[in-house]
């Protein structure tokens, strides 16, 4: 059958094309605000663990002059300062807090390129 000249089989066709490409604009909209959403998200990621790198960076600093201080203190007293469980704590402690601040350094390494 033709309707001023156009096949209807080759109109369906047509209408099969138009729903299509509705659906994958939609879709591609959707996949593009869910790329710049992780975007998004993921720059304030790293800036909180930038503010986070650079507070445990600190706080790496602080730990480091206590335990200097509480060991001189110690050998000043005469007690040997690996017997006391606070300081062999914080040194285990500061170990993890310092592989912590190299893996979070990587990452930020990454994120930045």
């Amino acid at each position: 059958m033709r309707l001023h000249g156009i096949n209807l089989a080759l109109l369906d066709d047509v209408k099969a094309r138009i729903d299509e490409a509705k659906k994958r604009i939609s879709t591609l909209k959707m996949a593009e605000k869910a790329v710049l959403d992780l975007i998004q998200n993921a720059g304030k990621l790293q800036s909180k663990l930038e503010d986070e790198y650079g507070f445990a960076n600190s706080l790496e600093n602080v730990i480091a002059n206590a335990l200097d201080r509480t060991t001189k203190g110690a050998k000043d007293l005469g007690i040997d300062p690996n017997s006391i469980p606070e300081i062999k704590q914080l040194k285990s402690l500061s170990q993890e807090l310092s592989k912590a601040i190299l893996d979070a350094d990587s990452t930020l390494s990454k994120y930045n390129g």
